[in-house]
C-alpha cells in the first residue's frame, strides 16, 4: 500500500513539474515577448518546451521515474537559475517566489525518499499536504502575475496609443511651421518686390516731373 502511494506521490510530482516548467516558459516567453525582444533566448525557451513534453512522454510509456524525477528536479533548479542570475530576465524576477516553494519541496521529498526510506513514510503526509499547499501558493501567484502582466499590457499598449497620438501631433506641428514658413518667405519676396516696383515707379516718375519742370 505504501508502495502504491508513493508511486501516485512520484506520478503527481512529475505531473506537478511538467505544469511548472511549461506554464512557466510560457509565462516568460509572453512577459518578456522574447520571439521579437529576445530571440537568441526564444529559442532555447521554445527547445526547452518540447524537452519538457518529451520528458513527461517518455515517463508515461517508459518505467524511467527513477530517472525521470532527477531530471525534472535537473531542469526545473537550472531554470530557477537562469531566472537568478541571467540580466534579461530581471524583470520577472519575482515568478521565482511563485515556484520556489514547490521545486524545493518536490526537492527535498526526493531526497529524503532515498536517504531515510522510513522517516519518508512517516513524513509522507505532511510531505503531500506541503506539496499541496505550495501548488496553491504557485497556482494563487501564477493568477496575481497574470493580472498584473494583463494590466502591464494595457498600459503599454495606452503608452503606444499616447506616444503614436504625439508622434502625430508633432509630425502636423511641423508640417504647419514648415508651411507657415514657406507662406511667410513668400509674403516676404512680394512685399520685397512690390517694394522695389514702387522703388521704380518713383523714380519714373521723378523723372518724368524732372522733364515736365525742365519743359516749363
Amino acid at each position: 500500500m505504501a508502495h502504491t502511494y508513493k508511486t501516485f506521490s512520484q506520478d503527481a510530482m512529475s505531473i506537478g513539474s511538467f505544469l511548472v516548467a511549461f506554464f512557466l516558459i510560457r509565462y516568460l516567453r509572453n512577459a518578456l515577448q522574447t520571439p521579437t525582444q529576445l530571440p537568441w533566448w526564444d529559442k532555447i525557451l521554445v527547445s526547452t518546451r518540447w524537452a519538457v513534453i518529451a520528458l513527461l512522454l517518455l515517463e508515461v510509456f517508459l518505467p524511467v521515474e527513477a530517472v525521470t524525477a532527477w531530471l525534472w528536479h535537473v531542469l526545473l533548479l537550472l531554470m530557477m537559475g537562469i531566472l537568478y542570475r541571467q540580466s534579461e530576465f530581471r524583470p520577472v524576477r519575482t515568478v521565482l517566489y511563485a515556484i520556489a516553494p514547490y521545486i524545493l519541496i518536490s526537492l527535498f521529498s526526493d531526497l529524503l525518499a532515498v536517504w531515510d526510506p522510513d522517516l519518508y513514510e512517516s513524513w509522507d503526509n505532511y510531505i503531500g499536504s506541503a506539496l499541496f499547499f505550495a501548488f496553491l501558493w504557485m497556482v494563487a501567484m501564477w493568477l496575481n502575475m497574470q493580472k498584473q502582466q494583463k494590466a502591464l499590457e494595457e498600459e503599454r499598449q495606452k503608452t503606444q496609443v499616447e506616444a503614436e497620438q504625439r508622434r502625430v501631433v508633432e509630425s502636423r506641428s511641423e508640417e504647419l511651421e514648415h508651411l507657415v514658413a514657406e507662406r511667410t518667405a513668400e509674403i516676404t519676396q512680394q512685399k520685397e518686390e512690390l517694394q522695389q516696383a514702387f522703388t521704380v515707379l518713383k523714380a519714373i516718375q521723378d523723372q518724368l516731373n524732372g522733364k515736365t519742370s525742365l519743359s516749363g
